[in-house]
């Protein structure tokens, strides 16, 4: 296969917010990304990202191209199965498991975590006496860690550490130099990306690389991207008192996501302050603050406290975004500041439909 062109169709805006900072390519579920995936499947192809937003060159019939939906699954066996049918010259209509809406990453990571992992720990070594424990180099574990490797495998990537008296359970991925705080509970089917404070209680989640989960709080069935930071005591509630399926409010549509366990969707520079409690279901957008208790969905770029709802800054949420990568020794790029201002120009829409004051904000 000489081309391979990632497309990203006009239904990504259903994954707002978590694609207001991301490609939907970049999105990790069940521990790789669409595009990790491509790129080891199709070794020697180019690879190529197109929009429906963008004007993109129009590619001739002679060209030797594949062309892969950015909201594809990544899932081992799916791109195996599209790998054998191209490598032959045919590709039958066949439905593959898409991308739909933002809990849809946490639904697949649920069937494929398993999966995923086994493909991944191919590239390890298992650790010696500790069977389905594969952990990269420069690797530290406390004496007193308990691996539960039941449900699936355990990967420690390179440079991460395990504090004192935590409890793992596969299937579960710890990234480079990713450290799991000491007396945590975390797994099964999590994913950890590099760089990231973990900590507390942490069941089947993903969080994206250079974030903070690092304190006492629950977390569970839910997705937090990257650079958010999650106060100490802050939980989120993945199932409703009535056990009945969790509605998600996405636009001005409220849907009915099928799931009886679903937490919250978290966005790319998003924090929690001490204390603060997500209820089921909820989508807490790009930048956004939450304080207290968090009944509904937050806008991007805003505050969300007991007294209102106040819109951070552009200004501020720039400056934010330095310190958080001079934390990591990382500069912020002119992409990544171009990115987070067109994420705030963009929901101009969604604050005014929330009522969100342009004050200071207040407690």
């Amino acid at each position: 296969m000489k081309h391979i062109i990632i497309v990203e169709d006009s239904h990504i805006d259903q994954l707002s917010p978590i694609t207001l900072t991301r490609k939907a390519s970049q999105i990790t579920i069940a521990g790789l990304t669409l595009e990790t995936l491509v790129k080891e499947m199709w070794k020697s192809a180019d690879v190529i990202f197109q929009s429906s937003k963008k004007e993109e060159p129009v590619w001739k019939a002679k060209d030797d191209v594949l062309s892969i939906n950015a909201r594809l699954v990544p899932a081992v066996s799916v791109f195996e199965e599209v790998k054998k049918y191209t490598d032959k010259g045919k590709m039958p209509v066949k439905k593959y498991p898409m991308i739909e809406y933002p809990w849809d990453v946490i639904k697949w990571n649920e069937e494929y975590c398993a999966e995923n992992l086994v493909h991944k720990a191919q590239a390890m070594k298992e650790v010696r006496g500790l069977k389905g424990v594969y952990a990269g180099s420069n690797v530290t574990i406390d004496d007193s860690v308990v691996f539960d490797t039941q449900e699936g495998v355990i990967i420690l990537d390179d440079d991460s550490i395990v504090e004192a008296f935590t409890v793992l359970r596969g299937p579960l991925y710890i990234g480079s130099k990713t450290v799991v705080r000491a007396g945590s509970v975390i797994g099964p089917k999590v994913i950890a990306g590099a760089q990231v404070k973990v900590g507390g209680e942490v069941a089947h989640s993903i969080i994206e690389s250079f974030s903070n989960k690092a304190h006492i709080g629950f977390l569970g069935h839910s997705y937090v991207g990257s650079w958010v930071n999650m106060g100490g005591g802050s939980s989120t509630s993945n199932l409703k008192n009535t056990y009945g399926t969790v509605r998600m409010q996405v636009g001005w549509e409220k849907i009915d996501t099928g799931m009886q366990f679903l937490g919250s969707i978290i966005a790319d520079y998003a924090k929690t302050a001490v204390n603060t409690a997500l209820y089921t279901g909820k989508i807490i957008g790009v930048a956004a603050s939450c304080y207290g208790i968090i009944s509904e969905n937050v806008p991007s770029f805003t505050h969300a406290t007991p007294k209102g709802k106040y819109e951070f800054e552009l200004k501020s949420a720039l400056a934010m975004q330095e310190r958080m990568f001079a934390r990591r020794d990382k500069e912020a790029s002119n992409e990544d500041k171009h990115i987070l201002r067109q994420a705030f120009e963009s929901t101009n829409r969604d604050r005014k439909a929330a009522k969100v004051k342009k004050k200071s904000v207040e407690f």
